[in-house]
């Protein structure tokens, strides 16, 4: 009789393939806002996990939810980020850095895109 090396092995192989499958549906059939708001919140908790090395010349500005909430005429704007960048250049810093996506109202016209080009090229 041919003994089994590992009898709970296929038990647990099929209990994972379906906890996979049950999180995929449930992935795919949430609402966009929640999974972007959960993964958020997951990678927020990842970083704050890692140990922060503490470098005097480099200052991050971070525009959270709760500052972008806070903003008049949420969602934060590009007027917004024009008087950022003229408070920054203000301070004497040596560059300015965006991790930011400015997708909607693209036309170099308009009055927030003039304000924001004006503030980059001043600073």
């Amino acid at each position: 009789m041919r003994r089994k090396r590992f009898p709970h092995l296929r038990t647990a192989l099929i209990a994972g393939l379906l906890l996979s499958a049950a999180a995929a549906l449930l992935i795919w059939s949430a609402p966009h806002g929640a999974i972007v708001q959960q993964r958020e919140r997951t990678l927020d908790a990842l970083i704050q996990l890692r140990p922060v090395t503490v470098v005097p010349e480099i200052v991050v500005v971070d525009i959270d939810q709760q500052s972008e909430s806070a903003a008049v005429g949420a969602p934060w704007s590009r007027a917004k980020t024009a008087e950022l960048v003229a408070k920054l250049h203000a301070t004497g810093v040596g560059a300015i850095a965006f991790d930011l996506v400015f997708s909607a109202n693209c036309t170099s016209d308009a009055p927030e895109n003039v304000a924001l080009t004006a503030a980059l090229r001043a600073a």
